[in-house]
């Protein structure tokens, strides 16, 4: 793409509103997902990124590459996300991502992860197909709670509009059948401030994912930050639409005066990775905790990105 193509790109999204909150869209997945990426003005080249296929525990910094900390950061690596959203509520406020475009089916597309999975049966499925069907699947089905940023899914009403790609980590995971594509219906807790909320979603089958996760969550309280300047720092996503990824970096600060306690982190973002889980590791005692914060702006505080720590913690 030329320079004066990429300058009404960046055009187009400071229109939308895209120009913090990193969310990415406009058309088809796959044909513009390869074009942003090859026109990215933000990371050229995206040198820092690392699909995940090729992630390694080396990638880690030196002193943080023990097989606990691995493990932690492949657990949640596993259950990152991505978000198609194919429907723009009129109820989104002035300010936020595609408030030019409320009401309409332009497709934008985020990151977020599996807090945890239920088997149900207590009710029939509420997926998209059963409720348009005149004789709803009535088994058993899994309900599925995603977290993410509030600007990727602002409602129940954009919910119903969003499909998410669970296992997507390479271009040809849809083909080898290792992608699954499950139906959000709903939003269950959010929080505007904060910019997160929590996304439900129905599937009748579900392979490739743990129904137990060991995944303590507080949701949407003022946090307790216990990271500090310099702590590692991973965010996993799906920037510009693209398979996961994985950059490392580091804490540059940790707000404690905000109710929603940002962080601003050095590891690099791009469009389609809001929403993306940001873990930032700390000692305590012999222990190495993982507090988790929701990916929510890019390019602010000298050029670092920044989310809220509003679900806490990983043990």
């Amino acid at each position: 793409m030329e320079k004066n193509d990429r300058a009404v790109v960046e055009r187009k999204r400071k229109d939308q509103g895209l120009h913090e909150c990193e969310v990415y869209g406009g058309g088809s997945d796959d044909l513009e997902g390869n074009q942003s990426w090859q026109a990215c003005e933000k990371n050229p080249g995206h040198a820092c990124f690392i699909p995940y296929t090729d992630f390694r525990r080396e990638h880690l910094p030196e002193a943080w590459q023990t097989q606990d900390v691995w493990s932690q950061v492949v657990d949640v690596a596993e259950r990152t996300v991505k978000l198609r959203v194919g429907y723009t509520s009129m109820e989104r406020p002035e300010g936020y991502a595609f408030y030019n475009h409320r009401g309409t089916s332009l497709v934008h597309t985020g990151s977020g992860w599996i807090e945890h999975v239920i088997s149900r049966t207590d009710v029939p499925c509420p997926c998209t197909d059963c409720d348009r069907s005149v004789s709803p699947h009535t088994g058993f089905w899994f309900e599925v709670n995603v977290i993410t940023a509030c600007h990727v899914v602002y409602n129940a009403e954009e919910a119903k509009s969003t499909r998410v790609d669970v296992h997507y980590d390479a271009k040809t995971s849809r083909r080898e059948g290792t992608m699954q594509t499950i139906w959000a219906y709903d939003v269950i807790k959010s929080g505007a401030v904060e910019d997160a909320c929590v996304l439900v979603c129905a599937a009748h089958e579900l392979y490739n994912v743990q129904l137990s996760f060991p995944l303590k969550v507080r949701v949407l309280p003022t946090p307790d930050l216990k990271v500090t300047r310099d702590d590692p720092c991973i965010v996993i996503s799906h920037p510009h639409g693209s398979p996961k990824q994985v950059t490392v970096g580091e804490v540059r600060q940790a707000d404690r005066s905000h109710p929603e306690g940002l962080i601003t982190y050095s590891a690099d973002t791009c469009p389609g990775t809001s929403g993306a889980p940001v873990l930032c590791l700390y000692s305590e005692g012999s222990r190495t905790v993982t507090q988790s914060s929701v990916h929510s702006k890019g390019g602010v505080a000298d050029g670092h990105n920044q989310g809220s720590c509003v679900f806490i913690k990983l043990e």
